[in-house]
């Protein structure tokens, strides 16, 4: 049933995955009494254990669901890999109605086209996400930092409910922050994820470690090739502004693992295709050297294979 036939009736909402994010997204839901979904492979119960930035602690059991609970949510938000996102769409694809909102929250850049592609009648909103935490186990999500998010429409259809979504969607990791062009939002994301992930994965260190004044030159040079593309974007500004937000991220987060750390640690697929690759893959776009995000994506292709 459409959104826009539910009168006062509360909007549902769907959340793809029981990752990182996607338990985050749960646990507000949870304590904003939201009507949500997770919809996960097995469908399997699940008792969350969750330890909060004070270490307070809570548990709860998530409401999970099949890709049945797609067809029956207003609001589908994807916080999963970003090479997972294509697919689940195509999996997903009967159930998802052309009146539901799109959600695509996650590392790195390149599935904003492809989703485009896919679902062209859909609403269809980006965001990206500074807070963070991360999964002792799979039943437990510890946070240990909050953030701030950033969220845009990429194509809008509801402009009768446009605030009652955006609402809605600020309340969950806030403060949230609105965009008339996320592009340029999700490009500063891409370049501080662009430092610090491989960076942290192949020298096997937590964020904070990069800090160090022997790192500098690579997160300067990973920096200006970015620029020099964001620039040929026509987005202005100047290096230093990524580079002191990659400095900034790294201050904040400095007892964390990186994702990429983490996924080659446990010998899991990175996103590196969809972050230093898609920088590369914009490069050639333009005719522009990029060596260095050139030679961290082989490092970390070859780490993924040896491993």
């Amino acid at each position: 049933m459409p959104l826009s036939t539910k009168l006062n009736q509360p909007s549902k909402i769907a959340i793809i995955g029981n990752g990182v994010i996607g338990n985050l997204l749960a646990f507000r839901c949870h304590q904003l009494s939201y009507n949500y979904v997770v919809v996960t492979r097995d469908n399997q119960k699940i008792e969350l254990d969750v330890s909060d930035i004070d270490n307070r602690q809570y548990r709860f059991h998530l409401p999970v669901g099949s890709l049945n609970s797609v067809a029956e949510s207003d609001i589908i938000i994807i916080p999963i890999k970003a090479y997972q996102v294509a697919d689940f769409i195509e999996q997903a694809h009967s159930y998802i109605k052309p009146w539901q909102t799109i959600v695509l929250l996650h590392n790195g850049m390149g599935t904003i086209e492809r989703v485009r592609q896919q679902l062209p009648h859909n609403n269809l909103l980006a965001a990206t996400t500074t807070y963070g935490a991360f999964k002792p186990q799979v039943d437990q999500l510890a946070i240990k930092g909050c953030g701030e998010t950033q969220l845009g429409w990429i194509q809008c259809n509801v402009a009768d409910h446009k605030v009652e979504i955006q609402n809605m969607l600020s309340a969950l990791l806030p403060p949230s922050h609105w965009h008339t062009d996320i592009l340029f939002p999700l490009w500063i994301k891409l370049a501080i994820n662009a430092a610090i992930n491989p960076l942290s994965a192949l020298y096997k260190v937590k964020n904070g470690e990069l800090a160090q004044a022997k790192y500098q030159i690579q997160i300067a040079a990973i920096c200006d090739e970015i620029t020099l593309i964001m620039q040929h974007l026509g987005f202005e500004l100047e290096s230093d502004r990524l580079i002191n937000a990659v400095k900034q991220v790294i201050q904040q987060t400095r007892d964390n693992y990186s994702s990429m750390n983490r996924d080659l640690q446990a010998k899991r697929k990175t996103e590196i295709n969809f972050i230093n690759g898609y920088i590369v893959e914009q490069a050639a776009r333009f005719n522009l050297p990029c060596p260095v995000n050139l030679a961290l994506c082989r490092e970390i292709r070859q780490r993924e294979v040896s491993t």
